[in-house]
């Protein structure tokens, strides 16, 4: 039995930041190896074997990692341990002081008052959530500084009309939106019409109840995705896109007749 630790206080820390991690016990009979893996599956190493149960990770970029390490024996055997998950955040700049235009030119009459503008914060975090005009969403993935991933996860249950933007914005990030979530239409009895962006790739089982597709990147229509909307429903979808559409939109997805699929 093997357990992994870290000195952070938190479960959040910094790009740049120096994080000790170690495991116990510390027998000198163990080889560690020590790697990291993100949420993407991605892994990454940290230290390979050696004798020493400790290491220093300092992380270089945004995201939420959870770190293993692999505790090895004379004989081979190996015994794995990981830490919760742990959230790393873009570094804060320090803003210099402003200089007091007094201190500068102490013979002046008056002293101007000094405003400061308040800082507007541009960071975001996975699986942080918004809402706007009536839509909830879901960060999903962090691209950079600027860009970002974001799923819908439900709609506002009083409209009648919705229109899915190809983007919106958090915390001045710029956020494409892909997903329709599972369920994130479903039982929305009030809703008449859904116009959905042109960047979703994805409608997941149970989400649709739509008239409207600009989207000219979708790849997958789930199991029953449009089951119990109107039955003579017209969904339209862009020219271009027609055929490759109507097989998406196959007996699976809910779609029968006399539904109707139009360019």
């Amino acid at each position: 039995m093997i357990e992994l630790k870290t000195d952070l206080q938190s479960k959040e820390a910094k790009v740049g930041d120096k994080i000790q991690v170690s495991a116990d016990p510390k027998a000198e009979n163990l080889q560690c190896k020590f790697y990291l893996k993100d949420t993407n599956g991605n892994v990454e190493t940290i230290r390979d074997y050696a004798s020493d149960a400790e290491c220093e990770w300092i992380p270089d970029k945004e995201g939420t990692y959870t770190v293993y390490v692999e505790a090895k024996d004379e004989a081979g055997n190996i015994a794995t341990a990981h830490t919760e998950e742990i959230t790393v955040n873009k570094k804060e700049e320090v803003t210099p002081p402003k200089k007091d235009p007094q201190q500068e030119n102490p013979g002046s009459a008056e002293q101007q008052p000094t405003i400061e503008k308040p800082e507007n914060s541009t960071s975001i975090k996975q699986d942080m959530a918004a809402n706007v005009n009536g839509v909830s969403y879901k960060v999903t993935k962090i691209e950079n500084a600027k860009n970002a991933q974001v799923t819908i996860t439900s709609l506002d249950k009083k409209k009648s009309a919705i229109v899915i933007p190809d983007y919106i914005t958090i915390n001045g990030v710029k956020c494409k939106v892909v997903t329709i979530k599972k369920k994130a239409v479903y039982k929305r009895t009030k809703l008449k019409k859904l116009t959905i962006g042109k960047n979703v790739q994805t409608i997941e089982d149970n989400a649709l109840k739509s008239i409207t597709i600009k989207s000219t990147v979708l790849k997958k229509v789930g199991k029953n995705a449009i089951k119990g909307i109107h039955k003579k429903a017209v969904i339209k979808v862009p020219k271009k896109q027609y055929k490759k559409y109507k097989k998406l939109f196959g007996k699976k997805s809910g779609f029968k007749k006399p539904m109707r699929l139009k360019k």
